[in-house]
């Protein structure tokens, strides 16, 4: 009824695409936009990538290193872009 009344509904998490849209399908959940890995990657209605922002390799292995040395990491994931601009991700650290 939110949505029928013209209003867009925007998921936003800091959890990793495959964790939400495993949920939204599952409960069938209609967006307009969803926001993931918090605010680094925004996708429309249609699961197509509109805005991304990412940290590059060199910098994220110097953040793992520095977690892992204070036992700090408790998850962390790398997102990778597909040339057809999707998105697949990997547990980096547990």
């Amino acid at each position: 009824k939110f949505r029928e009344k013209g209003n867009l509904f925007v998921i936003a998490t800091g959890r990793p695409y495959f964790r939400i849209m495993h949920k939204i399908k599952k409960y069938k959940i209609p967006f307009d936009y969803l926001i993931v890995g918090n605010g680094s990657v925004i996708f429309d209605k249609n699961n197509k990538i509109i805005k991304s922002k990412f940290i590059n390799k060199k910098t994220s292995r110097k953040i793992i290193k520095d977690l892992k040395t204070n036992d700090k990491v408790i998850e962390m994931y790398s997102y990778k872009l597909t040339l057809s601009n999707n998105i697949s991700n990997k547990v980096l650290e547990y």
